[in-house]
């Protein structure tokens, strides 16, 4: 075998799994004197060269800019070292690429020192930016499983290239935006199409979207905006962007949530807020006189409309007795006071069953008036309160309703970024400690403030192993002793569950959920509450769907 030969070999046994997560991308790699030992199939179509016409030219010919001295550091930095893991050149740099046919072409590289390799090697992969169908078929690849979870997930995302195109677009943002992905791609956020207002009702510019505004700024940019459906319909959404990469021609993100439900309850609780002013300026308000023996000397129409009884039959009747029996007691007193001396005042509240049977909530006042001429009488305002007092807890019961979607909706944000994270992680477990250690990992934000153990199954005589256990779990979880394992379902136990898992003794609240991969049993996460309770039944089911698709692509 010839030196060339050995050092190829040597390449392919070093770098397996390098070439299988950038096998979408160009991957070549170099020895010390920069001379290329091998790349792969996507090298040889970016360069337009036969196979194997890379061998044995130097990079500096086919990437004359970007490269050079950030590959000579690299190899001055490595040499003579031992390195047992690869070695990240930074994040990925602009470069200017040529063919072997002559074109130049303009690439994302970065740079990784091959590991334990004799003589040292360095391996450049790069993303083509020449054209906008090959940047969207890499962008397309590198997204794999992670794209076919985000394609389901209820946050819309929008990716833009530098010049704001839209280069694909998942199924929420389709559905948020009314609009199908052949309609949505080529557009960019400045196209008259788009008709979107600011919360305040004002036109929101196409250019000072947040996506144009992280292109600009490099930083992520939020804001809110409503979106003009095709078909008319007003669509409120909440929308974050930023770059994904540090280079100004990098391609651009938006993610965003359709906030209206929120926002007409925001709308519902403005109105109830002003429904319950108009109801405390129009309030219904009554009058009646009592004479010395505080009995009813006359009542104004007002009071006998909302009594719904005759006027003329109200007079003579003792005004203790319109309190119901319980209040009584309370209402004389509050009317002795009125008599202890003249201008005397007292205020009180009391419930009147009024003509149809139904409770009415009054507040009264009254003053001592016996003493002048002119009115001779004890006189006692009441102000029906009930329609206030109803609309005061309707006011609180929005409220609390906007609060429970604003929190499941900043609840679902932070669990669909968790999972996006997870799945991007997945990809690149090599072995199944890994991979269980990216899971135990990620619990901490998919289910904040529950503590939760993840069970694996094993492959021979172990059935079921923890990683890592609770203080009071066991070593092992036989299958018959969790409800979860017997049945591939999300089992939540507490009060009100008749079917507890043995494996948790006493224990009161607690969940386990199923991780199925493809049809297998793979393990169950077994949560308890912590700092925080455990989320509903419903949810931690669809948690558990969409971590069983998210793992779907671990290659541990």
């Amino acid at each position: 075998m010839t030196t060339g030969s050995a050092t190829q070999a040597r390449w392919l046994e070093l770098t397996a799994d390098l070439v299988l997560a950038q096998a979408e991308e160009c991957l070549i790699v170099c020895d010390g004197d920069r001379r290329i030992v091998a790349a792969n199939a996507v090298a040889h179509r970016v360069f337009r060269a036969p196979v194997p016409g890379l061998v044995g030219r130097l990079v500096d010919d086919l990437l004359p800019e970007g490269l050079r001295d950030a590959h000579a550091s690299h190899m001055a930095a490595f040499a003579g070292t031992p390195v047992t893991s690869q070695a990240m050149g930074g994040g990925r740099r602009p470069v200017a690429g040529q063919r072997l046919d002559g074109t130049p072409f303009s690439a994302l590289a970065r740079i990784y020192h091959v590991p334990d390799s004799t003589p040292p090697l360095v391996a450049v992969s790069m993303v083509d930016l020449s054209d906008d169908a090959a940047l969207a078929q890499a962008l397309d690849a590198r997204q794999s499983v992670a794209a076919a979870l985000l394609r389901k997930l209820p946050v819309g995302l929008v990716v833009q290239a530098a010049d704001g195109r839209i280069l694909h677009a998942n199924d929420a943002a389709q559905a948020i935006l009314g609009l199908t992905m052949d309609q949505m791609v080529g557009r960019t956020s400045i196209d008259p199409r788009w008709r979107s207002i600011r919360g305040d009702g004002s036109p929101f510019p196409g250019s000072e979207h947040p996506a144009m505004r992280a292109l600009r700024s490099g930083q992520v940019e939020r804001d809110l905006m409503g979106v003009h459906k095709p078909d008319g319909s007003l669509t409120w959404i909440d929308v974050e962007a930023g770059r994904l990469g540090d280079a100004p021609g990098s391609l651009v993100y938006a993610s965003f949530v359709d906030v209206t439900r929120a926002r007409e309850a925001e709308a519902g609780l403005t109105a109830a807020l002003a429904r319950q002013a108009t109801l405390g300026s129009l309030s219904s308000e009554g009058m009646v006189t009592l004479g010395p023996d505080l009995a009813i000397a006359s009542v104004s129409g007002s009071m006998a409309r909302l009594l719904g009884r005759p006027e003329a039959l109200l007079p003579g009747e003792p005004f203790v007795e319109w309190a119901l029996p319980e209040e009584r007691a309370a209402v004389r007193k509050a009317l002795e006071e009125l008599l202890a001396f003249r201008g005397a005042r007292s205020s009180w509240g009391m419930a009147i069953r009024i003509a149809t049977g139904h409770l009415r909530q009054f507040e009264c006042r009254g003053i001592n008036l016996l003493g002048d001429p002119t009115v001779a009488a004890v006189v006692v305002s009441l102000r029906d309160l009930t329609d206030q007092r109803r609309a005061e807890a309707a006011l609180q019961q929005a409220k609390g309703q906007l609060e429970h979607q604003l929190e499941e909706l900043s609840r679902e944000r932070s669990a669909d970024m968790a999972l996006g994270q997870l799945a991007e992680l997945v990809q690149h477990c090599a072995t199944p400690t890994q991979l269980h250690d990216v899971i135990v990992g990620s619990l901490g934000a998919l289910l904040p403030g529950v503590r939760a153990s993840l069970y694996v199954r094993g492959e021979e005589a172990v059935e079921y192993w923890r990683h890592p256990a609770p203080p009071d779990g066991g070593e092992f979880l036989p299958a018959e002793s969790c409800w979860a394992l017997r049945t591939q379902r999300t089992h939540v136990q507490g009060a009100g569950s008749p079917l507890r898992c043995e494996h948790l003794g006493g224990a009161g609240d607690a969940a386990c959920l199923p991780l199925v991969v493809g049809g297998r049993l793979a393990g169950v996460i077994v949560a308890q509450p912590g700092e925080s309770p455990l989320p509903a039944a419903a949810v931690l089911d669809r948690l558990a769907g969409r971590l069983g698709t998210t793992l779907r692509g671990a290659r541990g």
